[in-house]
């Protein structure tokens, strides 16, 4: 990415190792989809131009309005973010199925405000939220840490500098300093950060400090190695062997460094001790001769992709992303991927000479409107003008999309209150199926990813147990001595307290609930050890028996089965069973839903793309729910029944993807809220003779 800085030194090396960079980000997520280490090496590139700018005009004695100088940086970076942003809107109602709207219009104004990265940290250890898909703006993440970073340096550089002064000592020798505290600090934080929660570690701009503090850092280090030419022999073979080091580790990274790799710990310190031994070669080899890594950087077309590799970099993600939606793929062919890159750069060359070209223009139209020549000083305020010209229609389009999504979501919760939409009950054999319109149904496809439970809903409680989930309120008891509901288990137990609400309220039952993603009533967690649910699952389980040996539930409620799939055996597993077992022990019935079916595709994209009847998003009944129901019931131990639930979402023969005009499912194996409203009354029909026989009532 671009931030060039005013009275940094002119190499150009370091452009066309910019270009280098952009090429291995490019390359390495069109076609190979692993890290390729050249983010990393944009963070320290930018610690290098940024520190060498600050420190030169303060060594200058120029001074720095910290104001003034961030405004020029964003005039710099939002008008280019603003476009492939407006252009990325465009593509996505376009290109993209309307159930990922609201993910992309969230993660849209993450960008625009700088904070994609926090986002997208919270969403990754966030359960429902991780199933999101990549959107065409994820990519904005790294835009965001540098925008936080060019806040917090310079600032921290002045400071340094002030101190220098008051106490007589060096503004360089006190950046210095502070680079080297924050280098030490941030990436100790790293490595404790990824060793922990790598997933969000990765987004954390204090876990992303380090790099740029080492640019900065390298930037002293090379005022200080003197000129290039008076670089001796033996000096100039070792900086020319460092260069080239560098340039083949950074080019190596993504090939040794896998998916597991935990950025930005220990694994970023190759990309980034890569780029620091090519700054610090140049600056003492310099670029006179092709022996040095620094004459072929400083050579086209390095140094010309250099030149477009912030807007490059910008485009090719979402350009990506709507090439693999609309080809149906999940990685790129070698010609289509050839199509992306080619696509990327074509409009990266597009937005530069626009951009180029506009605050020309507006300034020419500003002196043309006051009937006087173009002022000499008014590139400040052509600048403003340009940020101001690009980012308004964002800012319109943004919120005037986000007004339509938001009505869609608000029209379908009403719509789905209607008769016309039915739901579950129009798989009962007497429905008059006639009477339903053929293509319409609830909710909009806009809306359908916000289908999860209504937690706003429900009053919840943290139990004084440690591990111990919270437990939420989903219906009330209308008595004291009224059963008690305690529903347990992963995010599919907690879809089915929407329907649950309705019926407890009905019978006057209290129903309350405790879930955790990847988490079912088991003796084990369903995550993989290392996810981020795995601890959470795992300390809950341990503590579940004390909780329920002092609370008492009259029944537990949760999902009996799993892998209700085409592709796999459904199955009821042993570890269920056995933690069934020790809760029935304590003298607890279990009420065991059949789980629901699971799909190896979005079902709303693919109601998006086929429409709510076609075959291409509907399942065999008989393929999906193919487990040997009376075997099963033989292996359950006592006090436990299994309830069967695929007649709630499945015909005779079929399992589609919209009943009784309402969409079922969510994403590709959550029930949506609104189709479970419509399960209340047959779900009533199925527990009414259970609870009342266990409770006693």
């Amino acid at each position: 990415m671009r931030e060039r800085a005013s009275a940094a030194p002119r190499r150009r090396d370091i452009e066309g190792l910019r270009g280098l960079a952009v090429v291995l980000v490019v390359v390495y997520h069109v076609w190979v989809a692993r890290v390729s280490g050249g983010v990393d090496a944009f963070f320290v590139l930018s610690g290098f131009l940024i520190t060498a700018a600050v420190l030169s005009r303060l060594g200058r004695g120029d001074g720095l309005h910290l104001p003034r100088y961030w405004g020029r940086l964003l005039n710099r970076l939002l008008p280019t973010a603003a476009v492939v942003l407006l252009g990325t809107v465009v593509a996505t109602v376009l290109w993209v199925p309307r159930p990922r709207w609201s993910q992309v219009l969230h993660e849209l104004w993450a960008s625009l405000l700088s904070v994609q990265n926090w986002v997208l940290a919270a969403d990754s250890v966030d359960y429902l939220a991780a199933r999101n898909t990549a959107s065409p703006v994820q990519h904005f993440w790294s835009l965001s840490v540098q925008v936080q970073f060019y806040l917090v340096w310079p600032l921290l550089l002045v400071l340094a500098a002030v101190a220098a002064r008051r106490f007589g000592g060096s503004a360089r020798l006190a950046a210095g300093v502070v680079g080297g505290l924050v280098l030490v600090s941030s990436f100790g934080y790293a490595l404790l950060a990824t060793s922990a929660r790598p997933e969000p570690a990765y987004f954390d701009s204090v876990a992303r400090l380090w790099e740029f503090a080492a640019g900065g850092l390298a930037f002293l280090l090379a005022s200080r190695l003197g000129r290039p030419a008076s670089a001796t022999g033996p000096a100039r073979a070792l900086a020319t062997a460092a260069g080239w080091a560098g340039v083949a580790g950074l080019v190596a990274t993504g090939l040794v460094l896998d998916a597991t790799a935990r950025f930005p710990g220990a694994a970023a310190l190759l990309p980034v001790g890569s780029v620091l031994l090519v700054l610090l070669a140049g600056a003492a080899a310099g670029t006179s001769g092709p022996g040095t890594a620094g004459w072929w950087l400083a050579r086209r077309p390095l140094t010309w992709l250099g030149g477009q590799s912030y807007p490059l970099y910008l485009w090719h993600w979402p350009v990506l992303v709507v090439y693999l939606g609309v080809a149906g793929r999940e990685t790129a062919s070698l010609h289509g991927g050839a199509v992306v890159v080619a696509v990327s750069l074509l409009l990266s060359v597009l937005t530069s000479a626009a951009l180029g070209r506009l605050p020309v223009a507006l300034s020419a139209v500003a002196a043309v409107a006051r009937r006087r020549p173009r002022p000499a000083g008014g590139a400040g305020r052509a600048g403003l003008a340009l940020t101001a010209v690009t980012m308004v229609p964002v800012l319109a389009v943004a919120a005037g999309w986000g007004a339509h999504v938001d009505r869609q979501t608000r029209t379908s919760v009403v719509a789905g209150a209607d008769p016309a939409f039915p739901g579950a009950g129009a798989l009962d054999p007497f429905f008059d199926a006639a009477a339903l319109e053929p293509d319409a149904f609830v909710p909009d496809l806009a809306a359908a990813g916000e289908e999860w439970p209504a937690w706003s809903e429900r009053r919840c409680d943290e139990p004084d147990l440690p591990g111990m989930l919270r437990v939420c309120e989903i219906a009330s008891a209308a008595t004291a001595s009224a059963p008690h509901v305690l529903v347990i288990g992963d995010s599919h137990a907690d879809s089915w307290g929407t329907a649950l609400a309705e019926v407890g309220e009905a019978r006057g039952w209290r129903v309350a609930g405790a879930f955790a993603g990847a988490c079912p009533l088991s003796t084990r967690p369903a995550a993989a050890e290392g996810h981020p649910q795995f601890e959470v699952c795992r300390d809950f389980l341990e503590v579940l028996p004390t909780y329920l040996e002092r609370e008492r539930p009259d029944v537990v409620l949760t999902v009996g089965t799993r892998d209700v799939r085409a592709d796999r055996p459904e199955q009821l597993p042993q570890d269920y069973l056995d933690r069934w077992a020790q809760v029935t022990a304590l003298g607890i019935p279990v009420i065991a839903l059949r789980d629901n079916p699971r799909w190896g595709h979005s079902v709303p994209d693919c109601v998006d793309r086929h429409g709510p009847h076609a075959p291409e998003c509907s399942g065999a009944r008989a393929e999906l729910y193919d487990l040997d129901w009376a075997a099963a019931v033989a292996r359950l131990p006592d006090g436990v029944t299994l309830v069967d639930t695929a007649d709630l979402f499945c015909d005779n023969e079929t399992c589609p993807p919209v009943v009784g005009n309402v969409l079922v499912y969510m994403d590709d194996n959550h029930v949506g809220r609104t189709y479970m409203r419509t399960l209340a009354p047959p779900l009533d029909r199925l527990l009414a003779p259970l609870v009342p026989e266990v409770s006693g009532t």
